[in-house]
């Protein structure tokens, strides 16, 4: 069943109120999730508000123990246009 755009905000914004109340309970902010990132916390916001986030920043959160399921979805998106033509194989590449 394809969700519509008013339910994938709403569980996105579900989910960002769950991870609110985790990130309480559990004492951590979002500058001290970005101290040990590296990043802002602005940063850190700007991630956990995307449907998706770069798996290896979903790593490091799921490794100070934030649980998955409160972090949108690990996926790397390719930055910049698309490729017009696709890259020349290795085999193309070799003198005949």
């Amino acid at each position: 069943k394809m969700e519509s755009t008013q339910e994938i905000n709403r569980l996105s914004a579900d989910r960002q109120a769950e991870l609110r109340v985790w990130l309480i309970r559990n004492g951590m902010t979002y500058a001290e999730i970005g101290r040990r990132m590296g990043i802002t916390s602005s940063g850190v916001l700007r991630l956990v508000q995307g449907e998706r986030m770069p798996t290896k920043r979903h790593s490091e959160m799921v490794g100070m123990g934030i649980p998955a399921d409160l972090l949108p979805q690990p996926l790397d998106v390719p930055f910049g246009p698309p490729r017009k033509h696709p890259l020349p194989t290795e085999a193309a590449t070799v003198p005949a």
